[in-house]
C-alpha cells in the first residue's frame, strides 16, 4: 500500500518504489508542437512546485544570488572560447533588474531524454533527482539550452526549439519583464557554461 518502502539490503538499506511505466517517445526538438507542449508541461510543473515547501533539510535551502553567480564564473571559469558572447553578457549583468518573483522548486534538469511524447503531445517529465531551490526562469534558461541533449547526443538547442519552448511556456504562465531580462542573461550564461572542449565546441559556439 507504500510507494516506497526500505528494505535491508546486504550493503545497507535499500530503497524501494513501485513506479507507473509510461508509454512514450523521447521529446524531438525538431517537433516544435511538442517542444511548444513541452514548454507548457514545464510551467505547470513550476506552478506545482512552487506549491511545494521544501523539507528543513533540502540540500538548497537557500535561493542562489543570480548576479554573483554567473559573475563568479565569469571571474573563474569562462575560458573565452566566444569573447563577443561573453562581452555581451557582461554587458547585461550591468543593469539586470532584480527578480521580482520568489524562489521556488524547481527540475532543475529539463532536456529531450527526461521528456517523454505521444505524437506532439507530452506525456511524462522524468528524473526529479536535481530539484533543487532556484528561479523558474533558471530552470527556463537551462531547458533552453540542454533540451535536445540525450545519453547518446549532447548537442546544442536548435533556435526554433528554443522559442518554441519558451512560447509553450509563456502560453501557460506568462513571464514578467524582470524574468524576461533574467531569461536572455541566464541562457546566454548556460549557453557559454555548455561550450566543450572537442569537435563540437563550434556547435556550441554557433548556437550562442
Amino acid at each position: 500500500g507504500r510507494v516506497r518502502v526500505v528494505l535491508d539490503g546486504p550493503a545497507g538499506p535499500l530503497s524501494v518504489a513501485v513506479l507507473p511505466e509510461v508509454q512514450g517517445d523521447w521529446l524531438d526538438v525538431d517537433d516544435l508542437d511538442a517542444v511548444h507542449s513541452a514548454g507548457a508541461a514545464l510551467a505547470t510543473i513550476h506552478r506545482a512546485l512552487a506549491a511545494a515547501h521544501p523539507r528543513s533539510d533540502h540540500r538548497a535551502m537557500e535561493p542562489p544570488d543570480l548576479t554573483a553567480r554567473v559573475t563568479g564564473w565569469l571571474a573563474r571559469g569562462d575560458r573565452g572560447y566566444a569573447p563577443a558572447a561573453t562581452r555581451r553578457l557582461q554587458r547585461l549583468l550591468t543593469d539586470a533588474p532584480p527578480l521580482d518573483v520568489p524562489a521556488q522548486l524547481v527540475h532543475h534538469d529539463v532536456r529531450s531524454a527526461n521528456i517523454l511524447t505521444q505524437g506532439s503531445s507530452v506525456v511524462a517529465m522524468l528524473d526529479f533527482d536535481e530539484v533543487s531551490l532556484s528561479y523558474r526562469v533558471d530552470d527556463l534558461a537551462r531547458a533552453s539550452v540542454y533540451l535536445a541533449t540525450r545519453f547518446t547526443r549532447w548537442g546544442p538547442t536548435p533556435r526554433p526549439a528554443r522559442r518554441a519552448l519558451r512560447r509553450g511556456y509563456e502560453a501557460a504562465d506568462q513571464l514578467s519583464d524582470a524574468e524576461a531580462r533574467w531569461l536572455e542573461i541566464l541562457t546566454l550564461w548556460y549557453g557559454l557554461h555548455a561550450i566543450t572542449i572537442g569537435a563540437d565546441r563550434q556547435q556550441w559556439v554557433a548556437a550562442l
